[in-house]
């Protein structure tokens, strides 16, 4: 068994076809059906089963396919560690981020690092906190922020920052004449939440069972900006983080809904795996976002 023979298995497991793996790597079909037949062969046991003219893999393929992706995962964290002691000029990062934390406080962030450091390669994937913390138990980000506490033994979780989650409507919502409001004045008006495994979400509603606040919701949706849209259009109020309505508030664009007796606070969290080696690049960004974050 070796890593070339590897890498074709993880492809061949990918496209579940030797042809189209083939192509991918650039091999003949018959290429990679003699490596699968020499890895299985020096493995003693069959990691791929025919069901007519589909491919399924076997529970001995399972287990290697496991095994294969943290080899080389390890591979390549091996040659990024070797790479990166020759210093910052060159180099590659790759974070996950939540929703609210990549599009409203990352993005400033990246700015000002990037002009320290031009040749330093970025790469986020933005997601709601449940993607974004698979993907790091994967193994397939370095670290993640995330708006929620994660709660796993072979997890590193540190505080960042925090982040006030405050209601908001159009300006066209009669609510927001009044002077005194209390939440079970809006609880009792539609309101509009981001879908099932948001932070933002799970942070409302705890705090409003908490309270004992009964609420319906009246629109679900996919993401922080067709939420703000909907609710400008007069569709409901929405809880959303201040981070991510600070520009349509100054503009006018929504209106912030002033509480008597309900505030709603949330720590952002950084999260990453417990045996987890940051490349010089990485460990130096993290050290960056975290002297430069706000409210840290």
């Amino acid at each position: 068994m070796n890593l070339h023979q590897l890498k074709i298995f993880l492809e061949a497991v990918k496209q579940m076809n030797y042809t189209r793996a083939g192509k991918e790597l650039s091999l003949s079909q018959s290429a990679i059906s003699i490596q699968i037949s020499e890895l299985e062969k020096s493995l003693g046991v069959k990691l791929f089963e025919q069901i007519g003219k589909k491919l399924f893999l076997t529970e001995e393929g399972l287990t290697l396919e496991k095994w294969a992706n943290k080899i080389l995962a390890s591979v390549k964290d091996a040659e990024i560690a070797i790479y990166e002691l020759k210093g910052l000029s060159k180099g590659h990062i790759h974070i996950g981020a939540s929703t609210t934390i990549g599009s409203y406080i990352l993005p400033e962030l990246l700015c000002s690092y990037k002009k320290l450091y031009p040749g330093i390669e970025i790469n986020i994937e933005i997601a709601n906190t449940s993607v974004i913390t698979e993907k790091i138990r994967k193994n397939e980000i370095d670290f993640a922020l995330t708006g929620r506490e994660i709660t796993d033994e072979n997890l590193i979780v540190k505080p960042f920052i925090k982040d006030e989650i405050i209601p908001v409507s159009s300006p066209k919502n009669k609510i927001c004449r009044k002077k005194k409001l209390s939440i079970k004045d809006i609880v009792k008006e539609p309101i509009l939440v981001r879908e099932s495994g948001s932070a933002t979400r799970d942070a409302l509603e705890k705090n409003l069972k908490k309270i004992g606040t009964a609420c319906k919701f009246a629109l679900e949706v996919g993401s922080t900006e067709a939420l703000k849209r909907s609710v400008h259009n007069n569709l409901g109020i929405s809880f959303i983080s201040r981070f991510a309505v600070l520009f349509e508030i100054q503009n006018g664009y929504l209106i912030e809904i002033k509480l008597n007796d309900f505030k709603l606070t949330r720590q952002f969290y950084l999260v990453y795996l417990k045996e987890k080696y940051f490349s010089k690049a990485a460990g130096n960004f993290l050290e960056f976002i975290m002297n430069n974050s706000k409210n840290n």
